[in-house]
């Protein structure tokens, strides 16, 4: 299934030239799969753009925190710049998609490695371009039916990319079916929009199910030599701040006891936490443009009714 993304605000860049990047924004997706079931997103990664015979894409990987001031952001991006560990990463990405590209596409070419800054996060990210090689060889104008063609055979190239299966794809898919101990469902599936003379996708990570009253957020983060298990778990907290930032905040020791003592969700204790947080956040708020002091008990219990479910998936995701 698909949902045509729409592009958002221009990303900015260090001033340094070595880590000037391209325009680049990011795609915001929604599929409406009932009354009551949205999924939704917003996704810098682009699975590919085919227009006409040229084709875009690019490799994304490596992920670092944005910094409070500007210095101290051109000082994170340039340490991010300078990870061997996010570099291998973002080659290894490199790599897939040079083997993948290699027999169906010519002039394939690639930018150096470039810092990519996100409202909440930065990465690396190299450019790619290419040329369809039997469209460039015969001349022929690649437009309806074989842009559809087009657009199937490099689907089956770049689906799924190392940033949601790894490589070798068929022993990762193998290893993540044994270790995930739930379904994707759309997460991480493609997402776009073709018309007769180009298409788009983007890959549908950094997304949200919203199912009735409770709130399911994804995220990920790639793992390999090198990685500390704490910075990965704070860099996948980091991407989820998109959605997270829009519920009121989890008390720090709620997400503690929750996340040391899932057998705490058999007993309803996380609902009785969270509703009871969720009163005394309702009552005690003096920021008017939210639930706040002139709320009365009845409204505040209201209110912690309806959002203390959504806080167990953002301490629990």
């Amino acid at each position: 299934m698909s949902a045509s993304p729409t592009k958002l605000g221009r990303c900015h860049t260090p001033s340094s030239p070595s880590m000037t990047a391209p325009p680049r924004h990011a795609y915001l997706f929604l599929l409406q799969l009932s009354p009551d079931c949205t999924f939704l997103g917003c996704t810098p990664d682009q699975l590919f753009k085919l227009d006409g015979r040229h084709l875009t894409t690019d490799a994304l990987a490596g992920t670092g925190p944005r910094g409070a001031s500007q210095p101290e952001d051109d000082a994170l991006a340039a340490e991010l710049l300078g990870s061997e560990k996010d570099l291998r990463e973002v080659y290894a990405v490199r790599d897939f998609l040079l083997r993948m590209l290699r027999d169906e596409f010519v002039h394939v070419r690639y930018s150096s490695p470039y810092v990519l800054q996100l409202r909440h996060v930065q990465h690396i990210a190299m450019q790619f371009t290419a040329k369809l090689r039997s469209f460039e060889e015969s001349g022929v104008p690649v437009s309806g039916d074989k842009l559809l063609s087009a657009a199937s055979s490099s689907m089956h190239l770049l689906h799924p990319t190392p940033a949601v299966c790894d490589v070798p794809t068929a022993t990762a898919r193998a290893a993540i079916a044994n270790a995930e101990p739930f379904d994707r469902g759309l997460f991480a599936g493609p997402f776009g929009c073709v018309s007769a003379q180009s298409c788009e996708f983007c890959v549908a990570i950094r997304s949200a199910l919203l199912d009735g009253s409770q709130t399911h957020l994804y995220a990920g983060a790639g793992v390999l030599r090198g990685s500390q298990a704490l910075s990965e778990w704070r860099e996948v907290h980091a991407k989820m701040r998109h959605f997270s930032s829009l519920f009121p905040a989890v008390p720090s020791w709620i997400g503690s006891v929750l996340l040391r003592n899932s057998k705490l969700s058999y007993f309803f204790v996380e609902g009785l936490l969270l509703f009871s947080s969720a009163i005394w956040q309702a009552l005690s708020r003096s920021d008017q443009s939210l639930p706040g002091r002139s709320l009365s008990p009845l409204r505040a219990f209201a209110f912690a009714t309806k959002v203390s479910r959504p806080y167990f998936w953002l301490v629990t995701v």
